[in-house]
């Protein structure tokens, strides 16, 4: 796989279609909104960025559009099913990893790891092994599929995460900050990746990072969010001004993050 930086997205044939929606997607936390009023639209086939500080409640909405948490008001829809009565048909066709995120069961290997995700998404255990090999490959563990994950290093782990989320085939993926445990080869490694799902398989990925050279490469669209409420949307290009350059979508992402006004 080779690093390219961010390439142009191909002339689909067919009609792109919204993946997720949220309608004034609300959650209230002891009287305080932790998430207001937020509306949505992800197509199918890109990759959104989705930006905001600690406490902006950035992990909140992707805890409620990945059906871990129930919204107080609003609606929302993965895929045209509903967060809250279709959580079943939801959880069968994404995957997610948190920042907070981590192995389970540390004592496992990265074969008892995946084997046991893929059972949870009844797979058969023809599938299971075949995808297990071809993702420990990818990944660069499979020489070391046999070891207690808790002898690997923090890069290690994550790799094992994303193998995990991409075992069953999604077809939106929830991903807080993937590669913060990666060096520059290895970033740039889930990157290549990340692009091939979006522009081969039509993977949608609602990414949240704060490395702003991962937004620039790899997201389609942005939204910023400042205590729960949306300060951006749109076009990753459009939080470039003047020349155009990284240092200038560093400032305005920042400005924004804090609430600021960018002119």
């Amino acid at each position: 796989m080779r690093y390219i930086g961010k390439r142009e997205d191909k002339q689909k044939a067919k009609v792109m279609e919204e993946m997720i929606k949220t309608e004034n997607l609300t959650k209230v936390y002891n009287g305080n909104k932790a998430v207001d009023g937020l509306n949505l639209e992800v197509e199918e086939g890109t990759t959104f960025g989705f930006l905001g500080l600690n406490g902006a409640g950035k992990t909140t909405t992707v805890r409620m559009l990945a059906t871990i948490l129930d919204p107080t008001s609003g609606k929302a829809s993965v895929y045209g099913h509903d967060i809250v009565k279709d959580r079943v048909e939801i959880r069968k066709i994404i995957g997610v990893v948190t920042e907070e995120s981590g192995v389970t069961q540390p004592d496992w290997t990265p074969l008892e790891y995946l084997e046991f995700f893929g059972a949870i998404h009844g797979m058969d255990d023809s599938l299971i092994k075949e995808r297990t090999k071809e993702l420990l490959q990818m990944m660069d563990l499979y020489e070391r599929r046999y070891d207690p994950m808790k002898t690997f290093s923090g890069g290690m782990m994550r790799r094992a995460e994303i193998a995990r989320v991409l075992l069953h085939n999604p077809k939106v993926l929830f991903l807080d900050e993937p590669t913060r445990e990666f060096d520059i080869p290895g970033k740039r490694y889930i990157w290549n990746l990340l692009q091939d799902l979006k522009h081969d398989q039509d993977v949608t990925i609602f990414l949240s990072s704060h490395d702003i050279r991962e937004i620039e490469v790899l997201c389609d669209r942005v939204c910023i969010i400042h205590k729960g409420k949306i300060v951006f949307s749109g076009d990753a290009d459009k939080l470039k001004s003047g020349k155009g350059t990284s240092d200038e979508l560093e400032e305005n992402v920042t400005k924004l993050l804090k609430g600021e006004i960018v002119e």
